[in-house]
């Protein structure tokens, strides 16, 4: 007996050291980053993705929005809009480069749509709502790194890890900017102490595949406000006829 409890202590300690020395590892392996670095990684991603999107043509664009967030948004129907969703966009480029028109729709995890808005004539129209949302907004460079290349210039201690998500090797550059004071954000004014964003990238290829921000409340706990992750962005010559009725609906 006395050699059985002996061998369940020392189990128990190899167990506690392994996990000490674990979480050493991942903590000296990240790497202090700068700025031109990731945008260096955005801008090369974004060159290779220029070649498959033609002026002159459409662009799909699909990724995932999470949120442990409520939006607070009511949709029509008296329900809530969902906080995960897949983002369905179409976006006509024109021989200048800019976005000359497109449809831009929000479905549930069941592939319902539930948000949809539409551009075109220098208008953005809410489809669900029925209204106008921007006017006098002419044609603009499509650029569809959601903003990781500019707001990381004005990041400060840039960290540089290998994580695994999905199993997939993914290189994350990992930034925080803590708040002055403690503040109140998102529809439920929980109270915010810092925010960290992760941008991450595939380690083979070198695509930004997902940008995430995480806020850590004042109580210690974290949530993630918002997480996008890149499904596919591909070039065709024309949209789907689905999509060029949404257009002409709002003429």
């Amino acid at each position: 007996m006395f050699q059985s409890k002996k061998g369940r202590l020392l189990i128990g300690l190899t167990v506690i050291l392994f996990f000490i020395a674990v979480a050493y590892y991942t903590t000296a392996r990240a790497q202090v980053a700068n700025a031109d670095e990731v945008v260096k990684m955005v801008n090369d991603w974004k060159a290779r993705k220029a070649k498959d999107l033609k002026h002159g043509q459409w662009v799909h664009m699909v990724y995932s929005v999470t949120s442990e967030n409520r939006s607070g948004v009511i949709l029509p129907d008296e329900q809530m809009m969902p906080s995960s969703y897949t983002q369905e966009d179409w976006y006509y480029i024109n021989k200048d480069g800019l976005v000359e028109k497109g449809v831009f729709s929000m479905k549930d995890n069941d592939g319902n749509i539930f948000q949809q808005s539409a551009y075109q004539n220098n208008t953005y129209f809410n489809l669900t709502f029925g209204e106008r949302m921007v006017e006098d907004q002419p044609p603009y460079p499509f650029n569809f790194d959601f903003g990781v290349a500019s707001n990381i210039m004005d990041a400060k201690a840039i960290k540089k890890s290998d994580e695994k998500v999905k199993g997939k090797s993914r290189v994350v550059y990992s930034y925080i900017e803590t708040l002055k004071l403690p503040t109140q954000l998102g529809q439920d004014d929980v109270i915010v102490d810092t925010i960290m964003t992760k941008d991450y990238f595939d380690k083979e290829s070198g695509d930004f595949v997902q940008t995430e921000t995480i806020w850590t409340l004042a109580n210690g706990a974290q949530i993630v406000d918002n997480s996008v992750e890149i499904i596919s962005i591909d070039g065709f010559p024309d949209a789907p006829d689905e999509i060029l009725k949404v257009l002409e609906e709002v003429k």
